[in-house]
């Protein structure tokens, strides 16, 4: 079961977003420029990555169903990003984020250390992009992710308003 789209314009930015990206992806450099610090030259290569991950796992008791994020890129074979087109300021965004980002890692970078003796995921450079006008939205979404081993990461992203 995956997640359905709504004609009453709940996911009509998102829908918007996929089209760009779809007919016009170079459109993004700017973004990536402004919000990352990321140049990329005219007719560097960008891949549609899938965007759907399963949630079998968070709950193994569950009947099958998926979570379907916004958009997921591959830019010069090297780069990975995430965008999340949000229409409203919503407090749980950062937890569906750390969410997303975790499955994006799992199913795109994942990969053996070069020992052998581990596991390295990379998660990409994810960004938030809010099409309304609220001061209420923050420059950063924050999350503090404390480990079993009480080690701590931050986990922030960018929130871009239009």
């Amino acid at each position: 079961m995956t997640e359905k789209i709504i004609p009453d314009g709940t996911r009509l930015w998102d829908e918007i977003l996929k089209a760009i990206v779809d007919a016009m992806p170079e459109q993004l450099f700017s973004l990536f420029k402004e919000v990352f610090g990321k140049e990329y030259p005219k007719g560097t290569p960008i891949i549609l990555l899938g965007t759907e991950s399963s949630t079998y796992q968070e709950n193994t008791d569950a009947p099958p169903s998926s979570r379907l994020s916004d958009i997921a890129l591959l830019v010069n074979g090297t780069d990975y990003y995430h965008l999340e087109c949000q229409m409203h300021n919503d407090q749980d965004m950062v937890i569906r984020m750390v969410a997303y980002d975790l499955h994006f890692a799992m199913q795109h970078t994942a990969e053996t250390e070069q020992e052998g003796n581990g596991v390295v995921m990379r998660f990409p450079r994810s960004v938030v992009i809010y099409p309304e006008k609220n001061r209420k939205i923050p420059e950063y979404l924050h999350c503090r992710i404390i480990f079993q081993d009480g080690s701590e990461h931050f986990y922030q992203i960018p929130a871009v308003r239009i």
